[in-house]
């Protein structure tokens, strides 16, 4: 008789193949009023031992249930990655979006948040999007920039660092003409490091890595030499940028916020820093 009770408390769930723990729970709290049952003419301390068991087993499900993640609430955070990307390109979606991750990574990626559902999210249907690893379209991390040309309409996002990434041939701005540096704005900053560059080599021209932060619901560029000078980095998100040994004396990067169509002007400037180049320390 107790195993039929047991039986018909556990046959509809494994009818339908529910296995997961938390379906238990009503089948599980019969299983114990059925072992106390059986355990009523016990002796004393046998059901003692079977209550403080009991209060353990609970205390344990309340403990664990506030401190266990599932794997799904792992990739389910991971994959919020692609909320700046959407929040950036809603108003405006592309025609193509390529995704760039690792080779290791990206079968998790195709899992986690598969090509249709970006498209899904800009609420564009046409927008193409496609999963990459990064050695197939020759992007370099240090550098965020990428190889492989951009077909119009096309943008490439790092879905690691949760970057934007720019074909190599936007990569330019060995001019020089450094404007003066406009008011901050929004909290926003940029800075070079170093700054300013060791260069003994007599080139007069250096590397440095460019930093910049601004607001989160922002969309910005970094800019040379003007505010619509030649384009250096396009973000979404706060970060850093390793230049090319092609920094002049003088020259100056300017953050400029191109959120909502904003046009490459003064009045759109939230911050600019201005590199120097030395010799100082030189053998």
């Amino acid at each position: 008789m107790p195993l039929v009770w047991i039986g018909l408390y556990l046959a509809p769930l494994f009818l339908i193949r529910n296995h997961q723990v938390y379906y238990y729970q009503e089948p599980l709290a019969g299983l114990v009023l059925l072992m106390g049952i059986s355990l009523e003419r016990a002796s004393r301390s046998l059901l003692i031992t079977w209550c403080v068991i009991v209060v353990l087993i609970a205390a344990n499900g309340f403990v664990s249930n506030r401190r266990s993640r599932y794997d799904w609430q792992n990739w389910a955070d991971r994959a919020e990655t692609v909320k700046s990307l959407v929040a950036s390109q809603k108003d405006n979606p592309p025609k193509s979006i390529i995704l760039v991750t690792s080779a290791q990574q990206r079968d998790f990626w195709v899992f986690a948040v598969g090509e249709p559902l970006v498209s899904h999210l800009l609420g564009s249907p046409d927008t193409r999007v496609q999963i990459v690893d990064m050695a197939s379209v020759g992007y370099d991390q240090v550098s965020q920039t990428i190889d492989r040309p951009a077909a119009e309409g096309t943008i490439f996002f790092d879905l690691d660092k949760r970057t934007l990434i720019l074909p190599r041939q936007t990569q330019s701005g060995d001019t020089n003409g450094a404007q003066p540096s406009p008011k901050d704005a929004k909290g926003a900053t940029i800075t070079a490091d170093p700054n300013p560059i060791r260069v003994c080599d007599g080139s007069g021209l250096g590397t440095t890595t460019i930093s910049y932060t601004f607001a989160g619901e922002d969309l910005i560029e970094v800019h040379v030499d003007s505010p619509d000078g030649p384009l250096f980095v396009r973000q979404i998100n706060s970060g850093t940028a390793a230049t090319g040994k092609w920094v002049t004396d003088g020259m100056v990067f300017y953050l400029q916020d191109v959120s909502a169509g904003k046009g490459l002007t003064a009045e759109n400037t939230l911050a600019t820093v201005k590199v120097g180049l030395t010799t100082a320390g030189c053998p």
